[in-house]
Parts: C-alpha cells; sequence; structure tokens
C-alpha cells in the first residue's frame, strides 16, 4: 500500500522535516501559514481522490480546532486516515520563538 504523509502549516510542517520516509512515501505539505487546518480538509479530500493510499497526516492543536468538523466526514466515508494530533499549546507558539525571538503577543 501506497502511503502520504501530510504535515500541516506552521508548527507541525517544522516537526516533520525530518522525518525519515520509506521509499515511495510522498510528502504533502502547505507552506502559506494563512492556510490554518489544511491538512486535516486536504487529507480528507486526498483519502476521496485515492483511496488506495494510506494517509497519515500530522496537526497542531491549533489548527485542528478550524477543521475538527472534517472527522466526522471521514467516517462517514470509511476512510481510515492516521492523524497525529499534537498538542503544543495552541497555534503560534513555535512560530514565534523560531522567527520572531520569543517575542509572543508583541507587535513590531
Amino acid at each position: 500500500m501506497q502511503r502520504t504523509v501530510l504535515a500541516e502549516a506552521g508548527d507541525s510542517w517544522f516537526n516533520w522535516q525530518k522525518l525519515k520516509l520509506p521509499p515511495g512515501c510522498c510528502y504533502e505539505f502547505q507552506l502559506n501559514y494563512w492556510s490554518i487546518g489544511w491538512s486535516v480538509a486536504a487529507t480528507l479530500g486526498y483519502a476521496q481522490a485515492s483511496p488506495d493510499k494510506q494517509l497519515i497526516s500530522c496537526i497542531g492543536d491549533g489548527s485542528f480546532q478550524m477543521t475538527a468538523q472534517d472527522l466526522s466526514t471521514m467516517l462517514r466515508c470509511g476512510q481510515r486516515n492516521i492523524i497525529f494530533l499534537l498538542n503544543n499549546g495552541g497555534c503560534t507558539y513555535t512560530t514565534e520563538e523560531k522567527f520572531h525571538l520569543g517575542l509572543l503577543g508583541l507587535t513590531m
């Protein structure tokens, strides 16, 4: 069975960059930070278009809150996706640490 890994924009994308994937495994991600919650919806659509693939998705808790309702659609469609939900404390902390020198909540 072919596998595809989908990583959410933001923190999850950083976390999964070091992942060693087996040969033939695809990797999909969205670099645009304005697309929060992308991976759950992308997993739903990808599974409908390619039911022969096993999909593995990684999403943080902040992004998941935007598209959690898609899980019920996945279940109704009989999809068997694997979703890693990371409790990383919301949707901005790692980004602020990585790019803005830890200035969480401050404007520049």
